[in-house]
């Protein structure tokens, strides 16, 4: 009987420290992850300036009939404008959509903030045999 209550009496306390270590390394995990969420953005993020972060294509070189990738990134952006204009656009942190130019082409994005500022940039995909 002694053997039994020991045992029975161990396995609670084993009960116990493991759910309480284990609820402290939670509280713990949800700090950190508390702490990184409430940190400042990097300076392309903050404040209310109108900036595009990324504007490309992939490949940068195409075989004739062949399809391609553009893919733009912006921010603070109120409205975003393509030229030449072959696929819908707005303002997005990360989107790329396909494109099968016929000849070289220079596109443009152009971003536009909530001031009425403008802010563009653009890249030639060439075609070549």
């Amino acid at each position: 009987m002694l053997v039994a209550t020991t045992a029975a009496v161990c396995y609670a306390g084993w009960v116990f420290i493991s759910r309480y270590v284990e609820n402290r390394r939670m509280q713990e995990r949800q700090q950190r992850q508390r702490a990184a969420a409430s940190q400042v953005l990097p300076p392309d993020f903050s404040g209310t300036r109108v900036k595009i972060l990324q504007f490309y294509a992939v490949p940068a070189a195409l075989k004739p009939g062949a399809k391609g990738r553009i893919c733009y990134s912006v921010v603070n952006a109120k409205s975003v404008r393509l030229e030449p204009a072959v696929e819908d656009v707005w303002p997005s942190l990360n989107r790329c959509f396909e494109v099968q130019p016929r000849a070289t082409t220079r596109y443009k994005l152009t971003a536009e903030g909530g001031g009425g500022e403008l802010v563009s940039e653009s890249f030639v995909l060439k075609v070549e045999p």
